[in-house]
């Protein structure tokens, strides 16, 4: 599905280069493993300005929040989001987003909804044939 959207994301920039393309990216328990690579993904192919992203964090249902997260793995995406921070010293706009995604997401600790997250992510996958734990494998240990 990213590579797909990738596509899209170039074949626009090739088909209207007056077009600015710009980011919206909400921040949930789905994505927050891939934000800094999606970041440098999305700025090394050249198609939008480094100020094109606007980064937020999920706010509802608060089950799929960044601030579910058990210590250890709040602790390794933090990591892999200051590592971007420090490859964009040019770039306050986005290094103060990702700094903001860091706060909220250390800041918080809505753990209890663990078992609600684990449940309710288990039935929409039996309903749907599909695996969370396959797409998103750093979350598979919290759906175990």
């Amino acid at each position: 599905m990213w590579d797909r959207f990738v596509e899209n994301v170039v074949a626009t920039h090739q088909r209207c280069p007056h077009v600015r393309i710009r980011f919206g990216i909400t921040v949930s328990v789905f994505n927050i493993a891939e934000l800094a690579s999606m970041h440098e993904t999305l700025m090394a192919l050249g198609v939008c300005d480094a100020d094109a992203f606007h980064i937020h964090v999920l706010q509802q249902w608060e089950g799929y929040s960044i601030t579910i997260l058990p210590p250890a793995l709040k602790q390794r995406f933090a990591d892999r989001l200051q590592r971007r921070i420090a490859a964009l010293p040019n770039n306050p706009a986005i290094s103060d987003q990702l700094r903001h995604v860091i706060a909220h997401m250390l800041g918080t600790n809505r753990s209890d909804l663990l078992g609600k997250f684990r449940d309710i992510t288990l039935d929409l996958d039996r309903v749907g044939g599909e695996s969370t734990a396959k797409t998103c494998p750093e979350l598979a240990e919290l759906l175990a």
